[in-house]
């Protein structure tokens, strides 16, 4: 048995979603029923996207597939 806390490669960004969405709903960003749209998009010339395309993402659709797109644009 493994301890995958210490052993999983894990993209840095990707642990601390949780604490984004956790931030986001406290602050009222978001509401636990959201959708979001996670289309791909721009900013300063990068392109921010997912791995695959999934349109629109509920909170916890957002956190299983570790989505990039959302974040950023709550700022």
């Amino acid at each position: 048995m493994r301890n995958r806390t210490i052993t999983d490669v894990f993209e840095p960004g990707s642990t601390v979603k949780p604490m984004v969405v956790m931030t986001a709903l406290q602050r009222g960003v978001v509401r636990e029923n959201s959708v979001l749209n996670t289309i791909p998009y721009r900013i300063n010339g990068h392109e921010i996207k997912d791995v695959a395309r999934y349109s629109e993402l509920t909170l916890t659709g957002v956190l299983q597939k570790s989505s990039n797109v959302v974040f950023p644009s709550w700022r």
